[in-house]
């Protein structure tokens, strides 16, 4: 289904700005929009609810493809729901799919072809009511913005296919987006009949949070936070019945070493997403309580964020396997601050500036990308400039935002936080013992400032050399110095704590020296001891869509696999 030539990377180049971080709070206004309208249909036709959830799921993609709001007749959508499920369903259902030879017979010995022919013909004819229309509007110039108006026929964007081809690209998103939401919908419903119990939980809370100040109102996306519950019904439902039970096939187009294994170039893989949901005790219950944890809270309140970030983190890692990589002083995009290796002016912190214990979040505000003073930032914001500065995959930079939004009890969407906030000591925080570039929080408060003597012990530490004969750290050489500051720190501080998620993350702010510096040790000394950009800088990673999760987590768990704390105790 995707395949590297040069009409599908046209594609995938457009679709990109469809897909990308910075358009989720859009979005979710539209879906808000949209929910209006589907619970007036559901007062009208109650019976008919199953219906309202496909025109609601197909409405959004409407209006953030083409522009309008959904005015089809349920004709229409019945015949549109067809090309669909035909779709899906028709996957490997011919010989052809297994003997492609077979398409090379004359077409007399080719009784089948007549089947998919004609289904073809249909699913055009289908696609063409809905894009002709959106397409004399762009032309004409009275279309509202949209995808189609503003990316896909936009002329600065130069899609180098043809209008058929923009044809079925556009009707396609809306087409598989429109259906797996809709069954979403369909198996939260579902569930709820199972568990009537649930239902009166999750109105209640629903319920709550409508009614908080003067007037009436209905939920928003930014009150997730606040429904810790009605999280946990999300994640279960996605868990209980998953809507691709077999997520197609994906190839390598290049050798990959991930987690101790290699795997050589056009390995196929396929995710069999029921036998992954199915290993829980009781797995074919539907259990939401089981997400909640001992203080009856949910352990994630953005659940339905993190899930979205996930799925599409594993898109983008794909994606970068199959792409060609970034130019060197390409890295960072046109009109971002550090585009060309060009950073703004350092200026060290005051004391009066707040900072976290993040060297390259605090970078961000020394050099004015963030707000010198550290104060009133958007979660969003930091999410922007991580991802930009940084090469980060958006999916990456968005959950590493939106984590820290939960565990501050603040809205990634709407909320603001200080840098200081970032040094909270919690078990589901970030800041944690045993730092390798800062002491402890019980015996230094101020998490703020580096400690020059342990950043300095860290980088005597490097063992390897640069194609340029400089100083490099290696895995072994960070995995050993973790191993030697945790036994350290157990030593010296009464307080010292310790988790398997915090070890992790120790990792994980590891990893990213190794990654996004290269382990160079001329780059990091700068940012670790001043927290200042090097000069001529820009990102080691060259991954077109940034660093995934997905391929990051490998190197991690690389580090800390090899973490032996014993030896240094």
């Amino acid at each position: 289904m995707i395949r590297q030539e040069d009409q599908w990377r046209a594609g995938r180049r457009v679709m990109h700005q469809l897909l990308s971080g910075s358009n989720l709070e859009v979005y979710a206004g539209m879906q808000e929009l949209e929910s209006v309208e589907m619970l007036r249909r559901y007062l009208l036709e109650p019976n008919l609810w199953f219906a309202h959830n496909y025109r609601h799921a197909t409405s959004v993609l409407y209006r953030i493809v083409m522009g309008y709001p959904l005015n089809k007749p349920r004709a229409q959508l019945a015949d549109y729901q067809r090309v669909t499920i035909e779709c899906v369903t028709s996957i490997n259902g011919s010989y052809v799919d297994f003997f492609p030879l077979l398409s090379q017979l004359p077409y007399f010995m080719q009784p089948w072809r007549r089947f998919w022919a004609e289904m073809g013909a249909f699913h055009h004819s289908v696609f063409y009511d809905w894009w002709t229309p959106i397409r004399a509007a762009v032309k004409i110039g009275s279309a509202p913005p949209s995808f189609v108006r503003d990316v896909l026929l936009h002329p600065d964007v130069n899609f180098s296919g043809d209008d058929e081809e923009a044809m079925y690209l556009a009707t396609s998103v809306m087409a598989a987006g429109g259906d797996n939401t809709r069954m979403t919908m369909n198996v939260f419903t579902m569930a709820l009949f199972t568990r009537p119990e649930v239902q009166l939980r999750v109105r209640e809370e629903v319920d709550r949070v409508s009614t908080e100040g003067e007037s009436l109102r209905l939920p928003r996306m930014s009150d997730l936070s606040a429904m810790p519950y009605v999280a946990t019904v999300i994640k279960g439902v996605l868990r209980w019945r998953p809507t691709v039970p077999i997520v197609p096939p994906h190839q390598l187009t290049e050798h990959l070493e991930s987690d101790g294994y290699f795997i050589p170039a056009s390995t196929s893989f396929l995710i069999n997403s029921i036998g992954v949901s199915s290993e829980f005790d009781d797995a074919h219950a539907f259990r939401p309580e089981r997400w909640t944890n001992s203080s009856g809270a949910s352990p994630t309140s953005g659940v339905l964020e993190a899930a979205v970030a996930f799925a599409w983190d594993n898109i983008l890692a794909l994606l970068n396997l199959a792409l060609p990589k970034l130019q060197p002083g390409h890295v960072v995009p046109q009109g971002c601050p550090g585009y060309g290796k060009h950073w703004p002016a350092y200026v060290p912190a005051s004391s009066s500036d707040s900072r976290s214990p993040c060297p390259m979040v605090n970078a961000l505000a020394n050099h004015g990308i963030l707000p010198h003073d550290g104060r009133n930032i958007a979660f969003t914001d930091l999410h922007a400039m991580v991802r930009k500065c940084f090469n980060f995959a958006p999916s990456f930079s968005f959950f590493a935002s939106q984590f820290a939004a939960n565990f501050m009890n603040k809205s990634y969407w709407t909320d603001r936080f200080d840098l200081a906030d970032l040094s909270l000591h919690a078990n589901n925080a970030i800041e944690h013992d045993a730092s390798l570039t800062r002491h402890d929080v019980a015996l230094v408060p101020d998490q703020g400032k580096p400690d020059q003597e342990l950043v300095q012990e860290l980088l005597h530490q490097a063992t390897g050399k640069a194609n340029d004969g400089t100083a490099q750290l290696t895995p072994a050489d960070l995995s050993k110095a973790l191993s030697k500051r945790r036994a350290e720190a157990k030593r010296t501080n009464p307080a010292y704590s310790e988790t398997r998620f915090h070890n992790f993350f120790g990792s994980a702010n590891s990893s990213t020296m190794l990654t996004i510096f290269g382990g160079l040790i001329k780059d990091l000394t700068p940012m670790l001891t001043e927290e200042r950009f090097p000069e001529d800088w820009e990102p080691r990673v060259f991954h077109r869509y940034g660093l995934a999760m997905a391929q990051f987590n490998g190197l991690v768990l690389q580090l800390e696999r090899k973490v032996d704390a014993k030896k240094f105790e």
